[in-house]
């Protein structure tokens, strides 16, 4: 084992170690990025061109004139950052106006809180398919979902299992504007509804799994005497307000919001975007602005600060970008190193259906960036074409690829992990048991599942 190799290990693990010690993104990714651009030396040339071409982004001069690509960190930005803002401004008028707990309360007052776990599944999946990011949505879904468990005495734990296996569910599902859904469009010529099949067979085996294991699992959990204990901290006022429901949205046109969304991500795939007028990323975007002008417009009255919440919703999109940006950053760098090669050569050359190897290959990414989307990014960007010229259909790579994204990526150097866990008042300790089966075991299933259909589907 050479030095470049021990350093881009080391650099993997301190990655993981660091995060979870409680270490910011940004400082651990680049810290990781230096040790590995040190370790690999000469085979990345010199030091300062590779960090500024490989890290940053930043095109260098060739040896034979021109200049290489823009990739890294000012490649992700430059490429996601409009959609991930949208998709931030969309959710942050959602979550002010109220009009995302007005969903949840509404669908909580229609089913019970004893069906806690359900009614959090489907708050949260609704909203993440309507373009709202993981980030700002355990935000709008949280406040009620944590008065239900009060009620139900359903141990926390089940209400971070609920959330996070919901956001992983809908990264596979067909039409939806999420990042995770737009990527491989890029880099395949496919569009949104690509692969609608396999998708669909593998949101519902992945829905259904997920539920069946946090319900089964709560009453045993109940049954050996764990109950919800209340974190004064992060759920006092929340449960003091008993969900509350006033002054804010009614609950049918706050869903028509999301609903929307997704209407017309689907109406721009098939009349924009196959026209050739925008691309996939652009048209999602334009979708997200116009859906947030009719939450602004139909919900006014409960933002009296409009240009204040626009504010605040375009500024925290910018914080996942660049959070995002980093991990891609460093899993850029990593790229160009002799383990990675290897690593790429072993997936590639698996004795097996290219399906399968896209799930390994996605999967290993994404654990090694911690970032579902900087494994998705990656993996389009050196693997993508390989996997077309041997055959395989692009639609249905897509969508395998964009399942296979929610798989690794949850380890606990998960930003989004963390930041949920301290955001629902828990911790790693009682919750990362059961966020690890619905976000890592059932998901890994759910992606085979369809590595699988896809095979078959390829065959007949």
């Amino acid at each position: 084992m050479n030095m470049g190799t021990i350093g881009t290990l080391t650099a993997l693990i301190l990655l993981v170690v660091l995060v979870y010690k409680g270490w910011g993104v940004i400082q651990t990714s680049f810290l990781a990025a230096l040790i590995v651009i040190l370790t690999n030396g000469p085979a990345m040339g010199n030091f300062f061109d590779a960090f500024q071409n490989y890290f940053l982004g930043v095109p260098v001069p060739l040896p034979g004139g021109g200049y290489s690509q823009t990739s890294g960190l000012t490649g992700f930005v430059a490429a996601n950052m409009f959609v991930i803002v949208t998709g931030s401004l969309f959710g942050a008028v959602m979550a002010e106006s109220g009009a995302a707990k007005s969903i949840a309360i509404g669908l909580g007052k229609r089913f019970g809180a004893k069906n806690a776990i359900l009614i959090t599944m489907v708050a949260t999946a609704i909203l993440i398919a309507g373009g709202i990011s993981a980030f700002v949505c355990m935000y709008a879904v949280f406040p009620l979902a944590v008065v239900l468990f009060h009620q139900a005495d359903i141990p926390r734990k089940y209400l971070l299992g609920s959330y996070w296996c919901a956001v992983f569910v809908c990264v596979g599902l067909p039409g939806v504007p999420t990042v995770h859904n737009i990527v491989p469009s890029e880099y395949l010529g496919t569009d949104v509804m690509a692969g609608p099949v396999v998708g669909l067979i593998c949101t519902a085996f992945a829905f259904t799994a997920d539920y069946l294991f946090l319900t089964i699992s709560c009453k045993r959990a109940k049954a050996r005497g764990e109950h919800f204990v209340v974190n004064p901290e992060t759920d006092g006022v929340q449960i003091q307000a008993d969900g509350g429901g006033e002054n804010m949205p009614a609950f049918l046109p706050s869903l028509l919001a999301p609903a929307m969304a997704v209407f017309l991500c689907i109406l721009s795939n098939y009349t924009l975007v196959r026209a050739g007028i925008c691309s996939t990323n652009n048209a999602v975007s334009f979708v997200l602005i116009v859906v947030t002008l009719y939450c602004l417009v139909a919900f006014g009255r409960f933002l009296p600060k409009k240009m204040e919440t626009v504010t605040n919703g375009i500024q925290s999109g910018l914080v996942p970008v660049f959070l995002v940006a980093f991990v891609v950053a460093f899993g850029n760098v990593v790229t160009h190193t002799e383990l990675y090669a290897n690593i790429v050569d072993f997936a590639l050359n698996l004795d097996m259906s290219p399906y399968f190897s896209a799930v390994l290959s996605v999967n290993i990414l994404a654990g090694i960036t911690a970032s579902g989307l900087g494994g998705l990014q990656i993996f389009m960007a050196s693997c993508a074409q390989h996997f077309v010229e041997l055959g395989v259909n692009p639609g249905l790579l897509h969508r395998v690829a964009a399942m296979s994204a929610a798989g690794l990526d949850s380890l606990p150097n998960n930003g989004s992990i963390v930041t949920s866990l301290k955001i629902m008042g828990s911790d790693f300790k009682e919750s990362y048991g059961v966020i690890f089966v619905v976000t890592v075991v059932i998901t890994i299933a759910a992606s085979s599942l369809g590595a699988a259909v896809a095979t078959i589907l390829t065959i007949l």
